[in-house]
């Protein structure tokens, strides 16, 4: 008899870490590899896109790379100036990077920060960084067929910023975001003020986190696993004139 007691009081034991494990990978505190290119995690008030990338790139043109089965997820990135019907670097805040090149873009005083990637790392810039560095990282990151782009910081190094877009702004807000030397994209859950919007990416505990162009620009999309395309929002003009991708 006292082995089956013995027993019972094991399988509970057994039964109740399988449960505490459980508990861990749903809250997130346990990541688990599903196989999926791109991952998705949510809470309340985010949506956290965590793709499983080789490399990344910033794309030109109006039209995104679908066609590109390396492209496992897609994202607007830095702001366009005009609606045009033909695509110029110059209508692109910011100087940029991609493809190996650097371009001139139009100046941009909201733009505040800055990421550039290159060779498997990346960098995040603001502030003194962002003026005293980020340009010749451009040149560097395009020699080694890397990418930047400028864009609004809003948070930094932990800390959030101090910037010129007013936090009763409501939208569906994106970001870039950088947690435990993991980079994610990280969108609100739905329309929300800008301030709760910061107020959520610090409660998700970013290291940092730099604007991506949303409004009228907020299509993208992603592949969860092969073929399949999940879009984000609709693809409502051709005015696009540059991508954020994420290959694998």
């Amino acid at each position: 008899m006292k082995k089956i007691y013995w027993l019972v009081a094991i399988l509970l034991l057994l039964c109740g870490i399988g449960l505490w494990i459980y508990m861990l990978v749903i809250d997130g505190v346990i990541d688990v590899d599903t196989g999926s290119d791109v991952n998705v995690e949510e809470t309340s008030e985010l949506i956290i896109f965590k793709p499983e990338f080789e490399s990344i790139d910033l794309t030109f043109g109006n039209e995104s790379p679908k066609n590109d089965k390396a492209v496992i997820a897609c994202f607007g990135a830095a702001f366009t100036g005009d609606c045009l019907n033909e695509f110029t670097h110059d209508n692109i805040a910011s100087d940029h990077a991609g493809g190996g090149k650097v371009y001139k873009g139009y100046e941009c005083p909201r733009n505040t920060g800055a990421f550039v990637f290159e060779q498997g790392k990346w960098n995040f810039f603001y502030g003194d960084s962002m003026e005293k560095e980020y340009a010749a990282q451009l040149e560097t990151v395009a020699k080694n067929n890397g990418c930047g782009f400028s864009q609004e910081m809003i948070i930094y190094d932990g800390k959030r910023v101090e910037g010129s877009r007013p936090e009763g702004n409501i939208f569906v807000f994106r970001a870039l975001c950088e947690k435990n030397g993991e980079l994610l994209v990280i969108e609100s859950e739905r329309a929300m003020k800008y301030g709760t919007f910061i107020n959520a990416l610090e409660a998700y505990g970013v290291k940092h986190a730099l604007y991506l162009d949303m409004g009228m620009w907020c299509y993208g999309w992603y592949r969860p696993e092969g073929d399949e395309i999940i879009d984000l929002h609709s693809q409502t003009h051709s005015y696009h004139t540059n991508w954020l991708v994420f290959k694998k």
